[in-house]
């Protein structure tokens, strides 16, 4: 267990922390453009987009 990890649905003062993160070289696969995932899913009702923090810093969001 991480002690600090949180998960929890995106919100409006994740925007910051997004437009910050950049996906390491060996992930850039998935997708290297956080902001354009959320965005995209943001638009459908049913879906919940996630971000992840250790403690204060983001490590990384699904949809």
């Amino acid at each position: 267990m991480v002690t600090g990890l949180h998960i929890r649905p995106f919100m409006k003062k994740d925007y910051a922390a997004l437009n910050n993160y950049c996906l390491p070289i060996e992930q850039a696969i998935y997708t290297s453009l956080p902001m354009k995932v959320i965005e995209d899913f943001r638009k459908d009702q049913y879906n919940l987009p996630m971000v992840i923090y250790v403690d204060d810093d983001l490590i990384g969001c699904f949809a």
